[in-house]
């Protein structure tokens, strides 16, 4: 049998010109091609440009799907260019995956060179705007250069440009006709500075490089690079995206006077701008501000200048606080008189979360007590209420107020009858008053702000076009709504879907049907492309009968062989990998992707999906749920049965009871369980619980059904229990599911704990699949990220979502977390535990058990937990930091004889702040035994401290 496209039919070739350009492209003969279709006729251009599709897919089936085109390839490309009519058709045809090999212009243009110039500019532009990330542009960007014409504004091309100089050996910029259009882009596109961030201009195969010798040499202004690279800091974003731009500012070492017009721009940037971009900022505001004859000082001026100290002063950084404090000092004693008006920067400085930025504070305050008028020393003197004894002691020796009692300072300021010597309130009005725009005047903390509402989830693609560009983006998010858009499109413009496709086939490449099983959710983006466009290209495709046997249990033997599949959707199925294999939420993914390809194969795909999330959380609203079983009654069309239960899963715990009565009146099997579970009330919780190998058979934490967690009765002395057989004491996640009656989501959940030797892919995806069970998706992560935690640390982006969650916390998540804040990535932990905070879903007390656990089991170091603590606390968490404190000490603070563990001291001082700060009150038995002890120890004053604060009245 012929395969689609073949030539020969009847025993006959076709007449015409085919034939003769058909050889000239199996034989690879590009320039003949060019020449030939240059001389062709009107009918003899419709006739090839007709045949060409066909001879495309001969081609590649004859190659096999693993090979490319070879050097028919260009021959191919140049007969489309040639003979295909409009301009919209010709750049389709050039831009398909199969000719991204082809990077030469030259032949090209002088093919597209027998049209008009404008529609040669037409095809140009077309095809520079389908220029997608993941696509070598090197062919586009030379016939741009060729053609003369402007590149259209498209954030993919400018990413392209950038990456092909980064990485281009020869030539100079200087002399690229593209420069001066797209480095002012370079600024502006998205994915810029993800792209060129391992640019770090030490080579001269470098864009970095490159640029710096462009505007040294005058091709490109130095103004226009700097304006640039200021605008995008302003623009914000993760600090990686800001990599390169930072290194091209520094490289082009601005003088003052070249950046003086961004002086106000620069101290916007130093309050919250990420590290790298701040300390830049500080940088330039210090040399612009500190050179004589640039800024004149009006009060406008003089209000930026003190804010933007005070802002440097503010950040949790020490390096950043430190290096305020000494723009601080050096501007004072070039400027006395300007003293009061910095006194809130240094009130601030009082204020902050690290001990060595409040002494230095304290030592900048002491050397210009002098210079402050008494309003400022009395503003400073009360800030300095709540520093330790010591430091207190040393700023009012400054301020001539002699030398208190420290015995007589039993607690921070703002505790309830503690002494304080200035109210709050007092201290900030006072502040304001006194300096200009000052936004922190007392070292109590600012509750923490309200937390924010979860983003809605950006709309499915509504186009063709618009689904092409989402379909390599990565993330949860762009891949449920690349499905979502996928079935819509098929159900609404399936033709037009199906164009689109086989003009840009997915990356994969038909090579992707060779692999036994697909682990990734791309793969399976891929296959659902290749099928929509190519119906039956999976069973075409695929090798049969399966070579490698495979595992499909976690009961089954390696060399059990796979009964033959009764259908094409459990054919499709055999390529989920096992449940032994992956972890249960990975293997849930794969399922949901399995049953939209086997239902697309067998022609029962839905109109739309179900389960596609309204939130950023994950979470799917009840009231769409139920429009979208009602668009499917109408439209008498059957739900997917995992997609059904994944949409349960993505409810939040909360419904209207105006939609749950609606959702009453739904007729359909899904309908009516819908109907049921909303009725009902949220899926039930597993009972979660931690243990640690060698403890005492009792010993560990649990998480009932309904999210409360409960110690299980603990081993007698809290002492280090015996190891493992092997040494190991890493704790042990399990869950004990109630049965749901849905037979994946219980997968799920009584898989909670377990570790695959496959490993835990698409871990970042796993809490907007059960995104109102955060117990359960910490449980799923710990059975990866405890044993291994330094190696798998970067997968684990879950917990900034699970931030977003909505139910119970317990003991995993306090596990998960406990690790995390001792772990690499201190600032993301630490806004995740504030989000929690916020939201009252941090497991407080038992992220402080999990964390005394770690220090008696694990040889944590008492300091490493304190310092996170201490920031959020500053933040405003202190009601939560003092619950986990108070959760350790029973479990740290030593017996009579005993010595105590390094750092122990510093946490009772932070557990005297916070419990002040808090209110806290009851009395701790643990507690007021290590105060009772005598003696002049550091540990037992701070612990008299605590008792006293905990036990007044």
């Amino acid at each position: 049998m012929t395969a689609p496209g073949a030539e020969p039919y009847g025993g006959q070739e076709r007449g015409g010109a085919w034939p003769e350009i058909r050889r000239l492209i199996d034989a690879g003969r590009a320039g003949a091609v060019a020449e030939r279709v240059t001389g062709l006729s009107a009918a003899e251009r419709r006739q090839v440009a007709a045949e060409l599709p066909g001879h495309l897919r001969t081609s590649r089936a004859a190659r096999g799907p693993w090979a490319g085109l070879g050097a028919c390839g260009e021959a191919l490309l140049l007969a489309g260019a040639g003979t295909i009519g409009g301009a919209a058709a010709v750049a389709s045809w050039l831009g398909r995956a199969e000719f991204a090999a082809v990077r030469e212009a030259g032949p090209l243009a002088g093919v597209l060179a027998l049209r008009s110039r404008e529609w040669q500019a037409d095809v140009a532009v077309r095809l520079a705007s389908r220029v997608r990330p993941d696509r070598d542009a090197a062919l586009v960007l030379d016939l741009l250069r060729v053609l003369g014409v402007e590149p259209p504004p498209h954030d993919p091309l400018v990413v392209a440009w950038g990456n092909e100089w980064r990485v281009r050996w020869e030539g100079d910029l200087a002399e690229d006709p593209l420069l001066a259009t797209m480095a002012p882009r370079l600024f502006e596109a998205e994915g810029v500075g993800r792209s060129l961030r391992g640019d770090t201009g030490d080579h001269h195969v470098s864009l970095l490089a490159r640029l710096v010798r462009a505007a040294a040499g005058g091709a490109v202004s130095r103004g226009m690079l700097l304006d640039g690279c200021v605008r995008r800091f302003l623009r914000g974003g993760e600090s990686a995206d800001l990599r390169f731009f930072v290194r091209l500012h520094r490289a082009l070492e601005p003088l003052p006077a070249e950046v003086a017009v961004h002086a106000r721009d620069y101290l916007r940037l130093i309050p919250a701008a990420p590290g790298p971009i701040a300390e830049l900022a500080l940088r330039q505001a210090r040399e612009i501000t500190g050179h004589t004859g640039l800024v004149e000082l009006d009060p406008a001026d003089l209000a930026d200048l003190a804010e933007g100290m005070e802002s440097a002063v503010f950040r949790p950084e020490r390096k950043l606080a430190r290096a305020g404090l000494t723009w601080l000092d050096r501007t004072v004693r070039r400027m006395p008189d300007l003293a009061d008006d910095l006194a809130p920067a240094l009130v601030t400085a009082l204020g902050h979360e690290e001990r060595d930025i409040r002494e230095y504070g304290v030592r900048i305050a002491a050397r210009h007590a002098g210079r402050f008028s008494p309003a400022a020393v009395e503003l400073l003197t009360g800030a300095g209420a709540g520093l330790p004894p010591e430091l207190t002691a040393r700023l009012a020796v400054a301020f001539g107020a002699g030398s208190p009692d420290p015995a007589g300072s039993p607690g921070p300021a703002g505790s309830p009858d503690l002494g304080e010597t200035c109210d709050p309130s007092e201290a900030a009005r006072a502040a304001r008053a006194t300096g200009p725009r000052a936004r922190r005047a007392s070292p109590v903390p600012a509750e923490l702000p309200a937390p924010l509402p979860p983003m809605p989830l950006p709309p499915p693609p509504a186009t063709p076009e618009e689904l092409e560009l989402l379909r390599d983006s990565g993330g949860w998010a762009a891949a449920e709504r690349y499905l979502a858009g996928f079935v819509r499109l098929l159900a609404l413009d399936p033709e037009g879907l199906r164009a689109n496709l086989a003009a840009n086939p997915p990356r994969a490449g038909l090579r992707l049907f060779r692999k036994s099983s697909w682990r990734w959710v791309d793969d399976w983006i891929s296959a659902l492309g290749w099928e929509a466009a190519e119906p039956g290209a999976e069973q075409t495709w695929s090798p049969s009968p399966p070579s490698i046997p495979r595992r499909i249990d976690i009961t089954a033997r390696w060399d059990e062989e796979e009964p033959a599949p009764a259908t094409p959707a459990d054919r499709v199925r055999r390529r989920v990998p096992g449940a032994g294999e992956i972890s249960a939420p990975h293997r849930f993914l794969l399922l949901r992707c399995a049953e939209l390809l086997g239902a697309l194969i067998e022609g029962r795909l839905p109109p739309l999906l179900l389960a596609t999330p309204t939130l950023m959380n994950g979470h799917l609203e009840a009231a769409e749920l139920v429009a979208r079983l009602e668009a499917l009654e109408a439209a008498g069309a059957e739900p997917l049965e995992a997609d059904f239960q994944q949409a349960l899963l993505r409810l939040p715990r909360r419904v209207d009871p105006e939609t749950a009565a609606r959702a009453e009146r739904l007729t359909s099997w899904a309908g009516r369980r819908a109907a049921r579970r909303l009725a009902e009330g949220p899926l039930p919780d597993p009972v979660v619980t931690v243990r640690r190998p060698g403890a005492d058979a009792g010993a560990g934490w649990r998480t009932g059904p309904a999210g409360s967690a409960s110690p299980l009765p603990p081993a007698p002395a809290w002492s280090p229990p015996a190891a493992g057989p092997s040494g190991d004491r890493t704790p042990r996640v399990s869950a004990e599911a109630v049965p749901t009656g849905l037979h994946l989501v219980d997968a799920l959940m009584d898989g909670a704990g377990r570790a695959p030797e496959g490993g835990g892919g698409h871990m970042g995806w796993w809490t907007a699949v059960m995104p109102s069970h955060p117990e359960v998706v910490a449980a799923h992560l710990m059975a990866y990220l405890a044993p291994n935690w330094d190696r798998t640390q970067a997968e684990a982006r879950s917990p900034a979502e699970l931030a977003q969650s909505d139910g119970p916390a317990g003991p995993a998540l306090a596990l998960l977390l406990a690790y995390r804040l001792t772990g690499s990535d201190r600032d993301g932990v630490l806004r995740e535990l504030l989000a929690l905070a916020a939201r009252d879903r941090l497991p407080a007390a038992d992220l402080g058990e999990q964390l005394a656990a770690r220090v008696r089991w694990e040889g944590l170091v008492i300091g490493d937990v304190t310092s996170p603590l201490e920031q959020a606390a500053h933040r405003g968490a202190y009601r939560d930091v003092w619950t986990v404190v108070a959760a350790m000490l029973p479990r740290l603070l030593p017996d009579p004889g005993r010595q105590a563990l390094r750092g122990l001291p510093g946490l009772v001082e932070l557990g005297v702040a916070a419990a002040g700060w808090a209110g806290a009150r009851g009395e701790t038995p643990e507690v007021a035994a290590v105060a009772a002890r005598p003696g002049p120890g550091s540990l037992t004053r701070r612990c008299r401290r605590l008792h006293t604060l905990l036990t007044r009245s």
